[in-house]
């Protein structure tokens, strides 16, 4: 059976986005100049990383909750889903708030009874026959390819697909091809 695993944030939700608004940062201007290769944010708006952590963390589940989806998000999740069973698979951060702040964003999202979600720091671990991942970060979409499944790279201005950000098109049309290229 084919499955798809769709990252969350920075695929279906701003995570860029929150943070700059949280630090009172223009998220247009700290993305035109997000340094080419760089997926750490704290890097790329000048904030230590302990420092941005410390602020996110002491948010509670309020500073993940707070996170925009993204106007492709429903199109891209119904698309996958009436392809394969479609779960978010999700990194969290080290702290306890993060897990349980992302589940309440996805029950505010899809509501409380939605139980296809894997958060999980180890995202290779779901690489099998047949499932795919669609992922922003370019690590984890090399990871994922050491397995038996596919990953393919979402646009994003932390990778080097940036000029294809914002283009669901392209990523729907290699969903698809991959879709129509597994064994089901």
């Amino acid at each position: 059976m084919a499955s798809i695993l769709l990252d969350l944030d920075g695929v279906l939700c701003d995570f860029v986005g929150r943070v700059c608004e949280i630090f009172d940062l223009n998220r247009a201007k700290i993305v035109a100049s997000w340094p080419i290769g760089v997926s750490n944010i704290s890097i790329a708006i000048g904030i230590p990383e302990p420092k941005m952590l410390e602020v996110i963390n002491g948010m509670g589940d309020e500073f993940w909750i707070g996170i925009k989806l993204y106007d492709w998000a429903d199109e891209l999740f119904d698309f996958c889903q009436d392809l394969a069973l479609t779960y978010i698979l999700s990194r969290p951060t080290h702290h306890p708030t993060s897990l349980s702040g992302k589940v309440r964003w996805l029950y505010n999202w899809k509501g409380e009874n939605f139980i296809r979600y894997n958060l999980s720091w180890y995202k290779e671990l779901s690489s099998c026959r047949n499932s795919l991942l669609v992922d922003d970060l370019e690590r984890n979409v090399e990871d994922f390819n050491k397995g038996d499944g596919k990953a393919i790279l979402f646009p994003s201005y932390t990778n080097k697909r940036h000029a294809e950000f914002g283009n669901i098109t392209i990523i729907k049309e290699e969903i698809a091809a991959w879709y129509n290229g597994c064994s089901k």
